[in-house]
């Protein structure tokens, strides 16, 4: 259960009633403790900074991969920003230079992030899952 409109959260910061400065997106907008009222939600804004991508650009690229994840192909959902749900969609960048690659499941963007985005480590992954037990 969410916390009543305005009430703050532990870092003072509030829910306001205006949405997002964002074509197509109409999530609520924070009060920060000194009163400024951010103009973007926190995922759009972090995919503006981040991503240099807005969220028409993002759903763009989930209707491109019609909201299937490109790996497993579990049904995606819109992300909440905190990218804590299996099935949300999340955007995969490459860490060397920070170009988006694409929009994939949270899961599988872990996944290849522990593989450090090698190929050679998942071709390893790859060999190691078909030995035969």
């Amino acid at each position: 259960m969410g916390r009543a409109k305005g009430v703050p959260n532990k870092k003072g910061i509030r829910t306001a009633d205006t949405e997002c400065i964002s074509a197509g997106c109409e999530t609520k907008v924070y009060v920060q403790k000194d009163g400024y009222t951010r103009k973007h939600c926190a995922r759009c804004a972090n995919d503006l900074s981040k991503y240099k991508i807005t969220r028409p650009e993002r759903i763009a690229m989930i209707d491109a991969v019609d909201w299937k994840c490109p790996i497993c192909s579990v049904s995606l959902e819109m992300s909440s920003g905190k990218g804590t749900r299996e099935n949300e969609a999340v955007i995969d960048h490459c860490h060397n230079s920070s170009e988006v690659r694409g929009v994939l499941c949270s899961t599988c963007n872990i996944g290849l992030g522990q593989f450090q985005d090698d190929i050679g480590n998942l071709q390893n992954a790859i060999k190691y899952l078909r030995k035969e037990t």
